[in-house]
């Protein structure tokens, strides 16, 4: 609940800036901004994907086991580690910038936005490091505040923005530079963060322990760090060169489907003589894409990876301990409430797709148009995607670090080809993209059930997990849908018109996600106040 409530407050504070940012910079100018970042992102995993869940179940497991005084010896020997491959990796974003640019993303002009994140790596390598070892201690308060930090300092980005604006920079590229910017600037201001909290904040508590257990060597942490942390870098990685290959395979298939690269002086003077907002290349069609789609397909599976996160160490310190019923009855909570979360977020997003993208990018209509069939077809994933992400963890809590990488190498496979031979068609282009997102996801969903089950018997709950919450959102989401259509429409305003349906949807999904008993009495546990709310709950028949 704390790293859900912290990332709705990151959510809110991403919404102003990127939706003030698409508006400011349009299609070219986030076409740069995501160029990079997808760059970014790359490295940023390789350097830190395995880091926080490495920590974590070391640190988890030697609390379990006793070794009380091991977990700070773990962050030392981590924070020396990830120090020398976060300034690697910084090294490597910036002296191959120019590759980066020009020859895998394609667009030269991304360089200095390339240049200008790469400082966030050396950063996000320590904060990662630091984010494990207060997880390990199930104490989420320190990520929460971190990723909050993070995101509030980024808004500086915007405000560069709108000074390079006011000085007269409209180039898209030197927006996106001054942009990005804040990215860098929000992880050195949550690391910071992080450093005074653990050097002169309160110790975590330990385990009253009688007869605590010499910690191990060095050299036997390290190998266990690694152990751990290689085989989860690579299954996280896999899909941030997914995304990066996506990014130029879906570009260079738009370039195929007929749509040109043009330079900025080329798309200004097209602009003067024909009067037009929008010119439409590879770069401003994918910039449009993704600018206006992202934002919100990332939003609910970004706030449903808080229960993973959270209920990953007590897993792993579960089965450590050889209390698998127990381990089960976390799982199957955590899927229910992630599924409850997710499929009234990807069936509304779906349905309300337009009225949502014109709202919030009222300044960019063309763009909106551009985006409004793709994301139609997109924001069903999030179901998927948000249902993934834990089924990961829960190989990883397990032991069976490696399955993941076989899974989302699938789905990554499925991913790029689909893509491709879809976004190549002229009659579709960007419309196609969406596709490979669905096959990717399901794909690594319907593998980590399937080994879950042949590696620890562990089947979830078809009924509550998947069938009723997908019934209830799509009745709740069609109802209010008709409302909005055929009543609302045209009556009142666009705005009050979205907002009046939507309302209607989580209204009447919340009662029957009660009428049909989907949750139960130890999910409603997990919430605070859950003992007085689910007595009353239960006193009137509405929970198991």
């Amino acid at each position: 609940m704390i790293l859900t409530a912290a990332l709705v407050v990151v959510k809110i504070i991403g919404f102003i800036y990127k939706i003030p940012l698409f508006n400011l910079i349009g299609g070219d100018g986030f076409g740069y901004y995501n160029d990079a970042y997808q760059v970014y992102s790359f490295l940023f995993v390789i350097s830190t994907g395995g880091i926080p869940v490495a920590i974590a179940k070391l640190v988890s497991e030697s609390n379990a086991v006793g070794r009380i005084d091991e977990p700070k010896k773990i962050l030392s020997l981590s924070l020396k580690v990830f120090a020398v491959v976060g300034t690697v990796g910084m090294l490597v974003l910036i002296f191959c910038s120019r590759l980066f640019a020009e020859v895998v993303v394609k667009t030269p002009d991304s360089r200095i936005s390339i240049i200008a994140i790469a400082p966030a790596i050396f950063f996000v390598s320590l904060g990662a490091s630091f984010k494990g070892f207060f997880q390990g201690y199930k104490d989420m308060t320190p990520t929460a505040i971190y990723q909050i930090l993070e995101a509030a300092a980024k808004l500086l980005g915007l405000l560069a923005v709108v000074i390079l604006i006011a000085s007269g920079k409209t180039e898209p590229s030197i927006l996106s530079c001054g942009a990005i910017l804040g990215v860098s600037f929000g992880s050195f201001v949550s690391t910071a963060f992080m450093f005074i909290r653990f050097y002169f904040g309160k110790e975590p508590i330990k385990q009253n322990v009688q007869n605590p257990i010499a910690s191990r060597a060095n050299g036997v942490l390290f190998r266990a760090i690694v152990k751990i942390a290689i085989p989860v870098t690579v299954s996280s990685s896999i899909m941030s060169i997914t995304s990066l290959i996506d990014l130029v395979s879906v570009k260079q298939a738009l370039i195929n489907s007929g749509l040109p690269t043009l330079t900025e002086a080329e798309i200004t003077a097209i602009k003067e003589s024909t009067g037009t907002s929008f010119v439409a290349t590879a770069n401003s069609v994918y910039g449009a894409f993704s600018g206006c789609c992202y934002s919100l397909f990332n939003l609910p599976p970004t706030i449903t990876q808080t229960i993973g996160i959270s209920v990953f160490p007590f897993i792993s310190e579960l089965f450590s301990l050889g209390k698998k019923k127990e381990a089960y009855a976390n799982m199957d909570s955590s899927l229910r409430i992630t599924s409850l979360l997710a499929a009234p977020c990807a069936i509304g997003l779906s349905f309300f797709a337009y009225p949502i993208l014109s709202l919030l990018y009222s300044a960019k209509p063309d763009e909106v148009l551009v985006a409004t069939p793709p994301f139609q077809v997109l924001a069903l994933g999030i179901f998927l995607v948000a249902m993934a992400y834990p089924t990961n963890l829960f190989l990883q809590g397990s032991g069976k670090v490696n399955v993941p990488i076989i899974s989302m190498g699938v789905g990554a496979v499925l991913k790029l080809v689909t893509n491709y031979i879809l976004v190549s068609m002229p009659s579709l282009r960007i419309n196609g993209a969406p596709y490979g997102t669905l096959l990717c996801y399901g794909s690594i969903l319907i593998i980590n059930l399937i080994m879950l089950y042949k590696t620890n018997r562990y089947r979830p709950e078809f009924s509550s997990v998947f069938l009723k919450p997908i019934v209830a959102a799509l009745v709740a989401v069609g109802t209010s849908y008709g409302i909005y259509k055929y009543v609302l429409f045209g009556k009142i305003s666009l705005k009050l018109c979205a907002v009046v349906g939507i309302g209607i949807a989580v209204i009447f999904y919340a009662v029957l996600v009660l009428l049909m008993r989907i949750l139960k009495k130890e999910d409603v546990l997990l919430l605070p106040k859950g003992e007085k709310l689910s007595a009353i709950l239960e006193r009137k028949g509405l929970i198991k």
